[in-house]
């Protein structure tokens, strides 16, 4: 009954409320997602219209090791390897935390902890909505609509911009809300990985 009113009870281990402790790791968990999504799409979509746009060129083949990697390597292999890489050999970036010790919690700082986990998760989500939005953009440009468009001399872009992406976007963004969920789900053990 308790539940149903939002009190989730006292913490067995540390004594304290629940739902304060849910309160307290849910931020840094939307931190985290949010930035690796929003990521993937601002290199995803694009990435992918390129690939249908031009499908033997060096895009496509950007895509496809894009894709490969994503789908091919786990999240936490991924972790591992980018914490051995640039936090252990180069010493870029830091292998865990949210902020460092006495940083009083800056921006530049968050952002600096931020890269390599949101990275890791842009990586991890960017191989499905790659092929999702190729695959929308190469159906609508093998349309009537933009045979003519190209016919009447409009500019590529303009054939791209105008006609191609109004059709081709509606099932990536329809796309976007299950990408969300999964990685939400896989992105608790990059979390946990860089704690």
């Amino acid at each position: 009954g308790e539940l149903l009113t939002g009190d989730l009870g006292q913490s067995y281990r540390t004594g304290q409320p629940v739902l304060d402790m849910v309160a307290q790791r849910v931020a840094p968990s939307l931190i985290l997602t949010g930035t690796g999504v929003a990521a993937a799409v601002l290199i995803g979509i694009p990435l992918g219209v390129m690939a249908a746009w031009k499908p033997h060129s060096r895009w496509s083949k950007l895509a496809g090791g894009l894709t490969l990697l994503s789908f091919s390597a786990p999240g936490f292999f991924l972790c591992i390897l980018g914490i051995f890489l640039f936090s252990v050999v180069l010493g870029w970036l830091p292998a865990a935390g949210m902020y460092s010790a006495g940083s009083g919690g800056s921006v530049g700082d968050l952002l600096h902890h931020l890269l390599l986990p949101a990275a890791v998760v842009c990586v991890s989500s960017l191989g499905s909505l790659v092929r999702q939005t190729a695959t929308a953009c190469g159906e609508v440009l093998g349309e009537d609509y933009i045979r003519t468009a190209r016919a009447k001399g409009l500019p590529e872009w303009k054939v791209l911009g105008k006609h191609a992406m109004r059709n081709a976007i509606l099932p990536v963004v329809t796309y976007l809300g299950p990408l969300l969920a999964y990685t939400v789900t896989g992105s608790f053990i990059v979390e946990k990985i860089f704690t």
